[in-house]
């Protein structure tokens, strides 16, 4: 499975191995998220409040012609995917 790294703005970069998660603390104010497993990216915006938190799920999903690749090859190209559960 292909690394997944999620980073909050210019912050330390984080590799999420998978079913590990990590707390990022921040001010409130506006926010970027990055997901990247260095092929592909998804990013989301997020404003907070004062003492506002938001937990998001980072994946790698495989899908359409990729999910049939992998099927037979056992390897293929994962799509970053970033979303809000709260």
């Amino acid at each position: 499975m292909r690394d997944l790294l999620v980073r909050v703005d210019d912050q330390q970069e984080h590799n999420l191995q998978f079913g590990r998660s990590v707390e990022i603390e921040v001010k409130a104010g506006i926010h970027e998220i990055t997901a990247t497993n260095r092929l592909f990216s998804a990013k989301e915006t997020v404003t907070l409040k004062e003492d506002e938190s938001a937990t998001y799920m980072a994946t790698n999903q495989a899908g359409g012609c990729f999910a049939a690749l992998m099927l037979v090859s056992g390897s293929g190209a994962y799509k970053a995917k970033l979303e809000r559960l709260d």
